[in-house]
């Protein structure tokens, strides 16, 4: 009788020590959550918690309908589909181009009399005063080749 009064005691305490151990692990968990998150899901809107402000995230999510580009998440009849288009263009380099034009440009090609070119790809640009040019300033070119300076076409 002894053991078996014994042995529910020890069964017993091994519960009550793995309840304590749940409850505290439990608890641990939820202090670090809530003290440590920084934002919070308030009235369907994700939050920050340093200043209660509505977090505002971009979307890159689209769907291509009819070869148009449109947001997933607007009702088709009333979205405006966003035009795209991949290709490249053609045009006469000059250092009198603009710095929008010259920031979309990737590439060049150098084409002489003959069969000869160089394709080179465009890693940046620079545009100087320089008096002494024709347009007033100078264009240069920085390639994996070298640098290409432009004074007028």
């Amino acid at each position: 009788r002894n053991h078996s009064k014994m042995l529910y005691t020890i069964i017993a305490f091994f519960f009550l020590f793995a309840a304590l151990v749940a409850v505290s692990m439990a608890g641990v968990t939820w202090f670090i959550f809530k003290n440590a998150s920084e934002l919070k899901i308030e009235n369907h809107m994700l939050k920050s918690t340093k200043n209660n402000e509505v977090v505002r995230v971009a979307s890159t999510d689209f769907k291509v309908v009819e070869d148009r580009l449109i947001s997933r998440a607007c009702n088709e009849e009333f979205c405006t589909a966003i035009q795209a288009s991949v290709g490249t263009f053609e045009r006469q380099l000059s250092s009198t181009m603009s710095n929008v034009d010259l920031n979309s440009l990737e590439a060049v090609s150098v084409e002489g009399d003959t069969d000869e070119m160089v394709f080179v790809k465009i890693h940046a640009f620079s545009r100087f005063a320089d008096a002494g040019s024709k347009h007033g300033t100078l264009l240069v070119l920085f390639t994996e080749l070298g640098e290409i300076t432009m004074d007028g076409e």
